[in-house]
């Protein structure tokens, strides 16, 4: 999402409120703090509604389509006063943006609020390649052989084409290996079928194997849960491959252990 010649116009710095996982919350804190390093620029001012909430996809999981409903409401509400929601995860994002469409149908006198909440919701990857946010990112000065962890509703036969995968390329010493994309699991949310951050154990290890077959030496991802359970698999096959979101990555947070790991990066610097 760029900026809108309306927006630019702003004397104050735009707000930017920053939705993060249950599961980045719980495990990895760090990538909410690699967050706020990407986006402090003297154009935003992160708002203090931030690690907040649930999108209720995992409701969803269950059929608890109220529930889901409820929690995007009680994030709809703490976001008012932002101007931008940036989310880490494009399945919250999905999530969140389809359950403020129900909201604003199911509530007319409220469907204004709700579809400005919906306009307001932007990924970070694309937020921060649109906004020129990655220009000076520490990963300029690394050198690596990296992959992207990506499920798509309808994959190619190489994930190259994810936004993450276009961002990490526009970097002149990253190498990004093309990996097969996993078939991304789908579930009903008030009759609208929307993707979830779901592998099987199978596909886990049929990606592992395709991973180490390529010759990657670092993964990256923006779903916690899936990165942590090819971690896992890579460990119990003894793979040196390093794990880790690719916020941090971009911060160039590489003193942190990798994911499922406590050994050091290994990634060359410049």
């Amino acid at each position: 999402m760029s900026l809108t010649n309306n927006q630019r116009k702003k004397t104050s710095p735009h707000t930017i409120g920053i939705f993060t996982t249950c599961s980045e919350r719980l495990f990895r804190p760090s990538v909410i703090d690699a967050v706020r390093v990407l986006i402090d620029h003297k154009r935003f001012q992160i708002n203090n509604a931030i690690d907040i909430g649930c999108c209720g996809l995992s409701d969803i999981k269950f059929s608890e389509t109220e529930a889901a409903l409820k929690n995007v409401q009680q994030v709809a509400s703490r976001f008012t006063h932002t101007d931008y929601i940036i989310t880490t995860s494009q399945y919250c994002q999905d999530t969140l943006y389809q359950g403020a469409k129900i909201l604003a149908k199911n509530n007319p006198s409220q469907a204004q609020h709700y579809k400005t909440f919906a306009r307001k919701i932007v990924g970070l990857c694309p937020f921060l390649m649109k906004n020129d946010m990655v220009l000076n990112s520490p990963c300029k000065n690394i050198r690596t052989k990296l992959a992207v962890l990506s499920l798509s509703s309808t994959p190619h036969l190489f994930g190259g084409v994810q936004p993450i995968s276009l961002l990490f390329k526009s970097f002149d010493h990253v190498s990004v290996i093309d990996v097969p994309e996993v078939l991304a699991e789908h579930i009903n949310f008030d009759n609208k079928s929307i993707p979830t951050p779901a592998m099987s154990k199978q596909q886990v290890k049929k990606y592992v194997r395709d991973l180490i077959a390529s010759g990657a030496g670092l993964l990256v991802g923006e779903e916690i849960s899936l990165l942590f359970e090819v971690a896992s698999e890579l460990k119990r096959q003894g793979s040196a491959i390093e794990v880790r979101h690719y916020a941090e990555v971009l911060a160039g947070k590489f003193d942190l252990p990798p994911l499922g790991a406590r050994r050091k990066a290994t990634v060359d610097k410049d």
